[in-house]
């Protein structure tokens, strides 16, 4: 008689593999028009491997860290191994990690329509987010022949710091007794961050000397291209990610979405990379952004934190006089400029993503990043019309008359903050000496993630 196969034993750490939903339209015709093979379509069809549903952070990012268990719902859950902890990590940005697996124990609950969604653990006061985050997780669980099933499922942290799990369409489907799932999953920032587009922020965070990207938000409702080919969101030159990676992020529809951070721009100049939709179950969704969270380039450290404060340069102005004079000979104005390409929806302002598009559109070939650099002094992520059409030769004319006023060499260096009020406050604002400084990046800083 044939006996069950021992349970099978489970790693630390499991890539998924995500299973094409969509077949890439007109994949063969444009292999072989751009003179490859049938081989890309193939390579497709097999799926893409996910590692980035678990994180195994290095030791030494912990140092420093404040530490906490994380209090489980005992009659639900059970930790696997060793129980689960909620680290706050000592960060520009901080960064709430949960690292531990726990599994799923007790009766099963009766199969409902729309059930609850099950409660896993709650937060200690102070790693609570500010608002609903949802998170794609990792699910898995012993068969009967010794091997793991996959699947995934949403976690939700609320703002009381309640973690709860939803699985199947809307949470129509049980958390299965026996399986577990790897809170890893969870990882937010508490900061304040800036606005990237529609209600996603960027946080950058300078941990254990190097740089970790995180965005967490939704976008807004949207429809995707099968394989899409622009991308949702733009990267400025200091979060430029080290390679391309690959993430899963939960939609508000019961699906789930595959999304790629991928070093520079196919189409813009100076940005530093994109967020970019590859696949998913449904075409018209809202996606959570929360969990994608990545190390920098080593380039990208020769760029300041956009979180910091700017001040704005001789060779800056430059560099906006010329974007205006350019705007101006090819749409007549600034104002027809921003109307039509910057913000055709009217909102007022726009985010860096908001501004990288309207370059492309516009046809400017710059460097956006410089130029956001200069207008987002304020550091609240946004740029109004008064900013583009604000007077940038009045500042130049400034900026060289204090050189000369001074006696300074030509090539030092004079920073100059700008007020909120363009034009009535430049007569009164004040700029100082900053000596000409470059920071080069010459030995790789230690890998954290």
């Amino acid at each position: 008689r044939s006996q069950k196969a021992p349970p099978a034993v489970e790693p630390a750490s499991h890539a998924y593999q995500w299973v094409p939903v969509h077949v890439r339209q007109g994949g063969e015709a444009a292999d072989l028009a751009a003179g490859k093979t049938i081989r890309g379509l193939q390579q497709h069809s097999y799926g893409t491997y996910v590692n980035t549903l678990t994180l195994a952070l290095r030791k030494e990012t912990f140092a420093g860290a404040t530490s906490h268990i994380l209090r489980l719902d005992a009659a639900h859950f059970e930790p696997r191994g060793v129980k689960p902890w909620c680290y706050l990590l000592d960060a520009s940005s901080p960064i709430v990690t949960i690292k531990g697996v726990v599994v799923r124990v007790g009766p099963g609950r009766p199969r409902e329509e729309h059930p609850e969604p099950m409660v896993i653990a709650r937060l200690p006061a102070g790693l609570r987010p500010s608002q609903p985050l949802r998170f794609a997780a990792l699910s898995r669980q012993a068969t009967e022949i010794g091997t793991l099933s996959q699947r995934l499922l949403a976690l939700t942290v609320h703002p009381s710091g309640w973690i709860t799990a939803e699985a199947g369409p809307k949470g129509r489907e049980e958390v299965e007794v026996g399986s577990s799932i790897d809170l890893s999953a969870i990882r937010f920032c508490t900061g304040r961050g800036i606005p990237l587009v529609d209600d996603v922020r960027l946080h950058v965070c300078n941990v254990a000397g190097t740089r970790v990207v995180c965005l967490q938000g939704d976008l807004n409702e949207r429809c995707f291209d099968v394989h899409g080919r622009k991308p949702l969101a733009l990267l400025p030159e200091s979060c430029r990610p080290a390679e391309e990676t690959h993430f899963i992020v939960s939609g508000q529809c019961g699906g789930f979405h595959l999304l790629t951070a991928r070093p520079f721009s196919s189409f813009t100049a100076g940005s530093g990379g994109d967020i970019c939709w590859k696949d998913g179950k449904w075409n018209r969704d809202v996606l959570s952004l929360n969990g994608i969270i990545f190390e920098v380039s080593i380039d990208s450290l020769r760029h300041p934190n956009p979180l910091e404060s700017r001040e704005t340069g001789e060779s800056q102005v430059i560099a906006v006089l010329d974007f205006q004079k350019y705007l101006v000979r090819r749409f007549g104005s600034i104002e027809n400029a921003w109307r039509t390409e910057f913000d055709p929806e009217g909102q007022g302002a726009v985010t860096f993503t908001g501004f990288g598009f309207g370059c492309k559109a516009a046809g400017y070939v710059g460097n956006p990043s410089r130029l956001w650099a200069s207008f987002d002094q304020d550091l609240d992520g946004y740029i109004p019309m008064e900013r583009l059409s604000f007077d940038w030769d009045g500042l130049l004319a400034k900026i060289r008359s204090e050189k000369r006023e001074r006696g300074v060499p030509t090539d030092t260096i004079i920073t100059a903050s700008l007020p909120r009020a363009y034009p009535a406050a430049l007569s009164g604002q004040s700029l100082r000496l900053a000596p000409a400084h470059l920071d080069d990046a010459t030995m790789r800083p230690p890998s954290i993630l």
